[in-house]
């Protein structure tokens, strides 16, 4: 997965963003062998959970799905530019029955013309190396499938700007073997040309519709009385790899 360059344009961090390239996606992160998983404190907490927690045992339903990270108040080693983040079996990204906006339209105009396709809404703070922190809205795009696999862009708004940043890129694989079966790997390009980093962030994916006719980006069931995903690493930029942490959620199994 490759992401060019991709800054702001900063007025006193009143951030009048500026695009200089568009994602662009090319072979996805996990194809690549990764650096070595180190086990150490980490500067980020993991929260999350699933909603309703009453779920069928056999089949999939669509949820609402909230994942993100808080500051713990240290610093970390430099700029958090990887996640992997892994979901077990009892869990699936469903992109089926979304509006797609791929990198081209995008690229020619711009977020408002990709509305229908955003999947998740959030909220993060971005802080500066003067210590400014920064608070911006999240966008979640649908930007179809590769190879089989779901991608989504992420934007960030500032409340101070109608401008949006392409934040990160976030690609899922299915995996065949053991207890997890989607693996998502995110990508966060440089901030503000290295001056600024991701402070903190939550995203949510809600349902839409009603009975028979609700539909999710995100499905769960209930296998086993627990929901499990996990922040299995994060990334720095200078090359540091530090373990990461599970979310467990218990679970309800329907009747039926």
């Amino acid at each position: 997965m490759i992401i060019d360059r991709v800054g702001f344009a900063s007025r006193g961090h009143g951030a009048v963003l500026a695009i200089f390239l568009l994602v662009a996606i090319a072979t996805p992160a996990f194809a690549e062998k990764p650096p070595p998983v180190q086990a150490g404190w980490s500067p980020f907490r993991v929260v999350g959970g699933v909603s309703p927690n009453l779920l069928p045992r056999r089949v999939m339903r669509p949820v609402d799905f909230e994942i993100g990270l808080e500051s713990t108040g240290g610093k970390p080693p430099a700029p958090l530019s990887a996640l992997t983040i892994e979901f077990d079996r009892a869990g699936r990204i469903n992109p089926e029955g979304f509006t797609k906006c791929g990198r081209v339209q995008l690229l020619n105009q711009g977020l408002p013309a990709c509305r229908r396709a955003v999947v998740g809404r959030g909220a993060a703070t971005l802080a500066f190396d003067d210590g400014t922190l920064v608070p911006v809205s999240l966008a979640a795009v649908s930007a179809g499938t590769r190879d089989g696999s779901a991608r989504l862009l992420v934007f960030a708004s500032p409340r101070s700007s109608d401008l949006d940043l392409p934040l990160a890129v976030v690609q899922f694989e299915e995996q065949r073997v053991g207890r997890f079966g989607i693996r998502a790997e995110v990508t966060i390009p440089p901030i503000a040309d290295g001056s600024a980093q991701l402070h903190d962030f939550l995203l949510r994916f809600k349902s839409r519709g009603s009975g028979a006719q609700t539909e999710g980006f995100v499905e769960a069931r209930c296998r086993d009385g627990h929901l499990l995903a996990e922040v299995t690493s994060f990334g720095y930029a200078d090359g540091t790899v530090v373990a990461g942490e599970p979310i467990i959620r218990a679970c309800v199994r329907a009747a039926r």
